[in-house]
């Protein structure tokens, strides 16, 4: 007995109308389907069907207990409809049905992997099911000299341009967080930097002064109850983040990149978080790629899907991705929306 099961929505076949109405438009935008069913499967269809990919639709899934599916596929290709197969089975060894995914490709239906395919539709990569060997032989995680050369000149153009035009927000925020509360205008932190150097980090201070004040062992919180009123304008502006300028030009950090963490953060993460240790690879940033995705983080699990956005720009660094991070940033900070 086949121990395998399919969930599987086939095409609607459309029949001639006979009455005066016009005949049903038929929906022929290529369709999907997802070969497995252990977590990383799970997260592409809970992702399609909750944000479907533009130009393709979901059509269903094949998931199987001891690889005995061959036959379904064969059944399902057959039916029509299906341009895509996407392979995210979680082991791969002796159930991976290569006669009939090579006889898609020979057919013009293009088959991808798991991991590669989530990673265009989503963003960032999911650490659900990912193998070491997905990030060891991908095509990603390349640093061409000329292209680190060319992210080092954005970052001392714009740091530079960024304080020249942000004078006098420097002067009217250290006078708006003097008259707010009591305490120094600048907070200097120990931030885990490249390759695990820390690097002293600074910001206007946003909150009160006491034992409370900037906790390394507390997660951060957009609403914060430790806040000011000036360091909560500041904040949600991004206006705190102005001194860290002075790190880019210095070469500290990097106007985009992965957050640093304090040391205590850190810690907990690298025992949490797989592959949390690769943020180190490169400098950190004042606003990176999961910072216009996501939000502050306040548990573990939020670090997990920080860091998913993280590992993606990790992976896919470039001149063009900064540059399209900082237009978001610039969106957030001028307008005041997006992500935070």
């Amino acid at each position: 007995m086949i121990a395998s099961r399919l969930r599987y929505q086939r095409l609607a076949t459309a029949r001639p109308s006979v009455s005066a109405e016009p005949a049903a438009k038929v929906d022929v935008t290529p369709g999907i389907l997802v070969l497995g069913s252990g977590p990383l499967a799970t997260t592409i269809i809970t992702r399609l069907q909750t944000n479907p990919r533009p130009g393709y639709r979901f059509m269903g899934y094949v998931e199987t207990m001891n690889g005995e599916y061959r036959d379904r596929i064969k059944d399902i290709l057959a039916g029509g409809g299906v341009k895509c197969v996407v392979v995210a089975l979680s082991e791969r060894r002796g159930t991976l049905p290569t006669d009939e995914l090579l006889d898609c490709k020979a057919n013009g239906i293009s088959v991808e992997d798991g991991v590669t395919f989530y990673e265009k539709l989503s963003g960032k990569i999911s650490l659900a099911g990912l193998n070491p060997s997905a990030l060891i032989f991908s095509d990603g995680f390349k640093r061409l000299r000329f292209a680190m050369l060319c992210k080092r000149i954005v970052d001392v153009a714009v740091s530079a341009i960024g304080l020249i035009l942000a004078t006098p927000f420097l002067l009217i925020i250290p006078l708006a967080i003097k008259l707010d509360s009591q305490g120094p205008v600048v907070f200097r932190q120990e931030r885990v930097g490249q390759h695990g150097r820390m690097v002293r980090l600074y910001k206007f201070r946003s909150m009160r002064c006491g034992p409370e004040s900037h906790d390394q062992s507390r997660w951060a919180q957009k609403h914060d109850a430790r806040l000011t009123r000036v360091g909560a304008l500041i904040r949600r502006c991004r206006l705190d983040e102005l001194p860290q300028l002075w790190n880019v030009l210095r070469g500290d950090m990097s106007f985009v990149g992965p957050r640093p963490d304090v040391q205590s953060l850190w810690d907990t993460l690298v025992a949490a978080v797989p592959y949390y240790r690769l943020r180190a690879a490169v400098k950190p940033g004042i606003t990176g790629w999961a910072q216009v995705r996501y939000h502050y983080v306040s548990s573990i699990e939020d670090g997990i899907e920080r860091h998913e956005y993280d590992l993606y720009y990790i992976k896919n660094m470039s001149v063009w991705l900064d540059v399209r991070i900082i237009i978001e940033t610039l969106k957030i900070v001028m307008l005041g929306r997006g992500a935070h």
